[in-house]
């Protein structure tokens, strides 16, 4: 696999490039993040990129977000070296498109692991010569994202012009078990009508072709909105409780997201949030992953277990219920209105991070914030007890809470 090393630092970058050629790969530097922009979008463009987030030309960050944009370049994993922890880098941090983060000094061993789970990453995704679908009934325009289990297009309807997001799911990835589970769950999801929950409109599912048809949303993503037009603490607060409303309609469906984050969270631009992916793609793919959770902290980008709730991050993924929802929602809410993650995580060590989760204390957002309204605090963690049952039944209740906040003055 070809490995882009991209850092201003010659000595460092020297360091990294011999320990990466020894473990096999092929490598690429760039001493600033012009060079390393062009080394990524040539014809042969490396597959990995370690970035250090503070370059000349352009940082880690911007390159990341290029990569998120330009969806002509087949998918890149990227690796982002940073010292930085402020709260505004959390959240930019967050939303930037990096699969993956390393705090300097960069500890050798560590690297190479994660190394290891990019390149079994990267070689899952479909090849960029994987052309435009054929899909009975639709005109498939353009893609719009992709990633390890499927490809989103932008679509239309042949027979009214409708355009719509059509994801379509790897077959191969997909269990025997797992077809009839979702077409139950497809069922019920396409039942959901709410303003702050994507439609799905159509769906297929047999062992060549795996794919839906949602509302097409013109938007960007919650953490994106958020910084972009820099929102107050009671803008983010009115945000999230249209979330909470949208997902406790789907608890009132019997549906469950599983996977809540910031990226399944789209904001269109009359500012209105869409939550989307309610949990259709996971529920399709092969479960070996959650058995235990070492297992699958091997596997994972570093970003997807930031929201997972205890006993998610134990392995225990059939535990999830609605609970598990409110528990994320609990963490985005922290997140954005405090700056920080509720626990205290070394992000340089999966293992570290996923044990934080699983057995740590949450910090209470007094902490971070002294001027706290109590009544906010107090919404915030019980929606992040440790044990379920001490947590807001679903989403509704977390929501009536936070709307008991809006009433208080402003600050």
């Amino acid at each position: 696999m070809r490995v882009l090393i991209a850092d201003d630092n010659p000595m460092f970058r020297l360091l990294l490039e011999k320990h990466v050629k020894a473990w096999g790969h092929e490598t690429v530097t760039a001493a600033n993040g012009v060079e390393a922009w062009a080394h990524l979008i040539s014809e042969q463009g490396p597959r990995i990129a370690i970035l250090d987030w503070q370059m000349p030309g352009i940082d880690g960050v911007e390159i990341c977000r290029r990569l998120k944009k330009n969806l002509n370049l087949p998918f890149v994993y990227t690796i982002m070296l940073t010292g930085r922890d402020t709260k505004e880098d959390m959240a930019f941090g967050l939303e930037s498109g990096a699969d993956d983060y390393l705090a300097k000094p960069v500890d050798i061993k560590i690297l190479r692991s994660r190394l290891a789970v990019a390149n079994r990453i990267v070689e899952a995704v479909p090849p960029r010569e994987w052309s435009v679908p054929k899909i009975p009934g639709y005109e498939v325009i353009r893609v719009l994202g992709k990633g390890t289990s499927g490809t989103v297009w932008q679509a239309k309807l042949d027979q009214t012009g409708k355009e719509v997001a059509l994801k379509i799911i790897r077959p191969d990835l997909v269990t025997a078990e797992a077809f009839s589970r979702f077409a139950r769950e497809i069922q019920i999801t396409q039942r959901l009508n709410h303003p702050n929950v994507a439609k799905v409109y159509d769906s297929h599912v047999d062992h060549s072709l795996c794919y839906y048809a949602m509302e097409l949303i013109d938007g960007r993503e919650l953490g994106v909105h958020i910084c972009k037009n820099k929102l107050r603490p009671r803008e983010i607060l009115k945000l999230m409780i249209k979330v909470c409303e949208g997902v406790e309609h789907a608890h009132s469906q019997g549906v469950i997201h599983r996977d809540l984050k910031p990226a399944n969270i789209l904001v269109t631009h009359e500012g209105e949030p869409k939550v989307v992916d309610f949990g259709l793609a996971k529920s399709m793919l092969r479960s070996e992953l959650d058995a235990d959770a070492s297992h699958t902290m091997q596997h994972i980008a570093l970003g997807t277990p930031l929201y997972m709730a205890p006993e998610q991050a134990r392995g225990h993924a059939e535990l999830a219920d609605a609970r598990t929802d409110v528990y994320a929602l609990g963490v985005i809410t922290y997140i954005f209105l405090i700056g920080h993650h509720p626990h205290s995580l070394d992000r340089t060590d999966t293992w570290k991070l996923m044990r934080s989760i699983a057995e740590g204390a949450v910090r209470p957002p007094s902490q971070f914030e002294p001027k706290i309204e109590p009544r906010l605090e107090a919404a915030l963690l019980k929606a992040l007890q440790e044990s379920p049952e001490n947590r807001f039944p679903t989403a509704g209740p977390l929501a009536e809470a936070l709307k008991s906040c809006l009433e208080l003055p402003a600050p």
